[in-house]
């Protein structure tokens, strides 16, 4: 179980407990998700509220290493190498009609906002360490570890794609 989002950004030292408790509080008679109103009454802004977030998503999500996975071509075909790197996700299996992807937990909110676009409500992310995606990304679509660096030096978390 996930810390509440109001505790960690508290622990944080974004907002205050008495911020929280008000954010709460509104949040009881709106039934507004706590992340949106707390950027509306206290200005937290959108990447910590995103940064928050894949913590709370990384306590509870699979952790894999893609490497070690072995791929079958009607899933990877769901993405290019380019779309794979570019957005820091590989695809791992189909359960039933979802399709399961991983991407690091730096990188969730952005691969999430791009599954989501591209693949609807039927995919699920699962996360790995960054260099686990780096050997997986090299494995089944052939990106070299200095074009991956590369976009990791672009890259910052949460970026919008």
């Amino acid at each position: 179980m996930s810390k509440p989002m109001g505790q960690i950004l508290v622990e944080r030292g974004i907002l205050s407990e008495t911020q929280r408790d008000e954010v709460l509080r509104a949040q009881r008679g709106t039934n507004r998700p706590f992340g949106e109103l707390a950027e509306k009454m206290y200005g937290v802004s959108q990447k910590e509220i995103e940064a928050v977030w894949a913590q709370q998503y990384g306590e509870i999500a699979e952790w894999v290493n893609p490497a070690k996975h072995d791929i079958p071509e009607h899933v990877l075909c769901v993405l290019s190498g380019r779309q794979a790197a570019q957005f820091s996700m590989i695809p791992l299996r189909y359960v039933g009609r979802s399709l399961v992807l991983c991407t690091t937990r730096e990188q969730l909110p952005r691969a999430l906002r791009f599954a989501s676009a591209t693949f609807g409500a039927d995919c699920t992310l699962a996360l790995c360490e960054p260099a686990h995606l780096q050997d997986a990304l090299r494995k089944h679509y052939d990106v070299d570890a200095a074009a991956w660096e590369a976009l990791m030096r672009q890259l910052s978390p949460g970026e919008a794609a």
